[in-house]
């Protein structure tokens, strides 16, 4: 029963986690007004709370857009300087 117990409070602890993350993403100006969509590749509204087209929660593609553009520059770097990029 204590498992149990722990198990559901370790739950409840993380049904949040991540979505303080995801509203600041969205008024970053560094992430344009329209992006594509995670799921379906449209272009969707970074204000929305989900894809028009498919339904795809629009929080989670803010999220993968800035980690594309954050990877998509560590592979720039890494070609101006030289480094083989895989």
């Amino acid at each position: 029963m204590k498992k149990l117990l722990a198990a559901m409070f370790v739950a409840l602890l993380m049904v949040g986690c991540g979505e303080d993350a995801q509203e600041e993403a969205k008024d970053e100006p560094s992430v344009p007004a329209a992006i594509p969509c995670m799921a379906c590749n449209k272009p969707v509204s970074k204000k929305t709370e989900k894809c028009m087209q498919c339904g795809h929660p629009t929080p989670d593609s803010v999220v993968a857009y800035k980690k594309a553009q954050k990877e998509g520059a560590a592979k720039a770097k890494r070609r101006a300087e030289g480094e083989a990029v895989w």
